[in-house]
C-alpha cells in the first residue's frame, strides 16, 4: 500500500469548517494514538527518511514500517501495516 498525504495551509479555519459541514460532513469522535518509533542499531531511519513505530490506537496495536518519500510534492511512500496482538 502507499501512503499519500499532502498539507495546505489554511487561513480561514472557520469558513473552511462551516463550508465542510454544509456539505453534510460531520465531525467523529476525538481520537488519542499512542505511537513508539524504534531506530535500527546500523541505520538511521531520520537520515533514510524511513519510519518503524508500534501504534496503539484504543483496544487495537499494529506495526507500521514507511518507506523513504517516493514523491517531493506530496508525502508518498510505501507503507507495510499489520496488527499485533497485546503483549
Amino acid at each position: 500500500m502507499y501512503e499519500v498525504e499532502q498539507k495546505f495551509a489554511v487561513e480561514d479555519l472557520a469558513g473552511l469548517r462551516r463550508r465542510v459541514e454544509a456539505r453534510g460532513t460531520v465531525v467523529g469522535p476525538e481520537v488519542v494514538q499512542l505511537d513508539c518509533y524504534f531506530n535500527h542499531p546500523q541505520r538511521d531511519f531520520a537520515q533514510t527518511d524511513e519510519a518503524f513505530r508500534i501504534r496503539v490506537d484504543g483496544d487495537r496495536n499494529c506495526v507500521t514500517y514507511k518507506g523513504p518519500r517516493i514523491s517531493s510534492i506530496t508525502k508518498t511512500r510505501r507503507e507495510i501495516e499489520f496488527p499485533i496482538g497485546d503483549g
